[in-house]
């Protein structure tokens, strides 16, 4: 399970509405938190600690701290993945399905990337909304409804959808301002730009 939530902006980022969202989403991940706060970014993560108990929290980080990331779910086949990775010379910590990533140029006060991925299949969800001046994500809608700031103008086309399929397909969301993340689709968020990466 477990489940991430977090904020970039063109401001510091509220690292307690990030912790709301993740409060939010502790159903998801009981055992554990995490959170990477910057000038530009704070992400988080609520664990449920299955595998790699005591050697996988959240956030990871690269050996000088300019790229942070969390993680949503893990591959069922990451011991065959582990061994080729390691014959190759990479140390793999963990493997999971929906993620973000944060890089940062050294010096620099705003978070220079956020990229979002959400697995092709689809089995974790990935939510986001963005206002001008930042950008929210999360696993579940619930962390996004976290954040005061959110309308919740019903969506009348995800309305029609959920009363036709029973549910509401990518990348509506039941809110107008909020977008849910394709199956197999990455999103990158950068100052000025908010798209497919390039």
């Amino acid at each position: 399970m477990c489940g991430i939530a977090g904020i970039a902006s063109v401001r510091r980022p509220d690292a307690a509405l990030v912790r709301r969202m993740c409060d939010s989403l502790v159903h998801r991940g009981p055992d554990g938190f995490g959170l990477h706060e910057d000038d530009g970014a704070a992400v988080g993560m609520r664990r449920l600690a299955i595998v790699d108990v005591a050697g996988s929290q959240q956030p990871v980080y690269d050996e000088d701290r300019t790229v942070a990331a969390v993680f949503n779910g893990e591959l069922y086949n990451f011991r065959e993945l582990r061994e080729g990775l390691r014959r190759r010379g990479h140390r793999l910590a963990v493997i999971r399905s929906a993620c973000c990533i944060c890089t940062r140029t050294t010096g620099t006060i705003w978070c220079t990337r956020l990229l979002l991925a959400r697995d092709r299949v689809g089995k974790k969800p990935l939510y986001w909304r963005e206002d001008g001046m930042s950008l929210a994500f999360g696993s579940e809608l619930k962390a996004l409804v976290a954040d005061p700031a959110l309308h919740r103008r019903i969506d009348p086309v995800a309305l029609h959808h959920y009363l036709t399929y029973q549910y509401v397909p990518a990348p509506w969301s039941i809110y107008q301002d909020v977008q849910k993340l394709p199956p197999g689709h990455l999103l990158a968020c950068s100052p000025g730009r908010t798209g497919p990466p390039r």
